[in-house]
């Protein structure tokens, strides 16, 4: 059965970042990078909400069997001071994320809850915007030693992405 969010997808990496003790097992990290479905319709905010519950779903499901150390992350093209990013129930398209990602045990958006910061290159004539998120699980946050937005250009200074970068560096 092919999943609406195919159109898009998310991206799965499981990585062995060692063991906590020599009795105890592998620990873990659980990587989801997501793009989500971009068009502003009625319509369209509709299958980027059954895009992100589908991956929402997956996060939980790791969660559930134990694994601890989950972030879910990416283009979701869904700004936290988007006013105008409103589903039918009349909640905003990042508190509707951002419950769905709390009941799947990752509710830190590192790059959430905090004044505006863009994370596309500014446009003229278009709002400024942040549809990038990385969020985690509370014990993957115990573990970051820093995030930022950075800047994306190569080396020869041309931009390689109409995105900013979301950097973040873990303690092993």
């Amino acid at each position: 059965q092919r999943r609406v969010v195919s159109a898009k997808g998310w991206c799965e990496v499981m990585l062995d970042v060692g063991r906590n003790g020599p009795s105890s097992s592998k620990t873990k990290l659980i990587l989801l990078n997501t793009h989500l479905e971009h068009a502003p319709t009625e319509k369209w905010r509709e299958v980027r909400r059954s895009q992100w519950m589908q991956v929402a779903e997956r996060a939980a499901s790791f969660c559930a069997r134990g694994d601890e150390l989950v972030a879910v992350f990416g283009d979701f093209n869904i700004g936290e001071h988007a006013e105008w990013q409103v589903l039918r129930d009349g909640q905003t398209e990042y508190e509707a994320l951002s419950s769905g990602l709390r009941a799947a045990n990752c509710p830190l958006d590192l790059f959430g809850g905090a004044p505006h910061a863009p994370t596309m290159r500014p446009e003229p004539g278009q709002p400024s915007f942040a549809p990038d998120h990385c969020f985690v699980s509370r014990s993957l946050h115990d573990r970051i030693l820093h995030a930022e937005i950075v800047d994306t250009r190569g080396d020869d200074g041309n931009i390689v992405s109409d995105h900013l970068g979301l950097l973040v560096d873990l303690r092993a």
